[in-house]
């Protein structure tokens, strides 16, 4: 006896929809009701619904500073593509990810630092474009990006080689200058940012000598930052740091470990666990499920800048699990997503 399917695929294993992302597969020949019921379900893909999408740009690769936009989807696993070009060739720029628009400010050249912000479509593959200068033409350098749907956050760094405690924010659907934020508790630079809705976190970095300090700041609400804790061990020199709508998890900087924090509760982070190498210059991206950590420099042994990409399910310790490769070998690329939790 000949059973119909949904899809009116004759088979007893049809191929249903189960994402709403505009990528997505329904393959099959399917009934309108059929497709109103997936669609309420959001698992019809639908036009203008990206997938989880992160970008890892600039940074140093074996012989020069680079300009390149790779771009991954974050639940697919696999090499990054090129997906455009920063203004210019950059490395150590703070990075921050809106919705539908990904954020770049500050850096450095390789003869000037750079007071610049600029941004680019998630959606669309092409360069960058300006936004806007940085507040008093600060040349942030090593700062660190965070941000919600509406207010993307630039702190600390180095302003022309010396540290800054300064934080500033833009609007991230409005192309302008930024505006002075508040104050980090002391001048830090080379720290990881990441976000929630409502905090954005800033952790370690160096101020003469690594660092443990994490601090937070209500995105909202202007205001200098407050201590949260500390991190299990110093880090300096770049580390990556994501997060989910409740937990940030914070890899590298010189090392090889991942500490987590619950964004909501103040107090000292715990291990998470480990890269796959110590590593500084590192950034990373991710999802409210999945942080991929990518680039810097291997300082286990004499790989050196790196291309490698890995990951982790953020509600679950254990160590990074291979994504796939960057275009080329980055130290100290700035990486943004359109799916983290600060944007939830």
């Amino acid at each position: 006896m000949v059973q119909r399917y949904l899809g009116g695929i004759i088979t007893a294993s049809p191929t249903e929809p189960s994402v709403n992302f505009r990528n997505g597969a329904a393959s099959g020949v399917w009934t309108l009701d059929e497709q109103l019921s997936f669609s309420k379900a959001e698992d019809w893909p639908t036009e203008g619904v990206l997938p989880p999408t992160a970008f890892f740009m600039g940074g140093e690769s074996s012989s020069a500073r680079v300009n390149s936009i790779d771009k991954i989807v974050i639940t697919s696993a696999g090499n990054a593509t090129d997906f455009g070009n920063l203004t210019s060739t950059l490395d150590r720029a703070s990075a921050i990810g809106g919705a539908t628009r990904c954020i770049t400010a500050g850096g450095f050249t390789g003869s000037s630092y750079a007071t610049a912000i600029s941004f680019k479509l998630f959606s669309s593959s092409g360069n960058m474009s300006s936004f806007g200068s940085l507040v008093d033409g600060y040349t942030t350098y090593r700062g660190v990006g965070f941000g919600n749907t509406t207010r993307g956050i630039i702190a600390g760094g180095l302003d022309s080689g010396t540290p800054v405690n300064v934080m500033q924010f833009v609007t991230i659907a409005s192309e302008g200058n930024s505006t002075d934020f508040g104050n980090l508790t002391g001048s830090i630079s080379e720290a990881s940012g990441c976000s929630n809705s409502t905090r954005g976190i800033c952790a370690g970095g160096n101020q003469a000598g690594t660092q443990n300090i994490i601090q937070f700041v209500t995105i909202a609400s202007a205001g200098n930052a407050t201590d949260f804790g500390d991190t299990t061990v110093n880090k300096g020199s770049m580390p990556g740091a994501t997060a989910s709508t409740t937990r940030a998890v914070i890899g590298g900087g010189s090392i090889d470990v991942i500490d987590f924090i619950t964004i909501a509760s103040a107090g000292n982070a715990t291990d998470f666990g480990d890269l796959s190498c110590q590593r500084t210059g590192l950034t990373a991206a991710g999802s409210t499920t999945r942080a991929v950590f990518g680039g810097g420099v291997n300082q286990s042994g004499s790989t050196g800048k790196t291309n490698i990409m890995e990951f982790v399910t953020i509600a679950s310790l254990g160590n990074t699990t291979d994504f796939g490769d960057l275009s080329v070998v980055r130290e100290a690329p700035c990486g943004a997503s359109n799916a983290h939790g600060g944007l939830v």
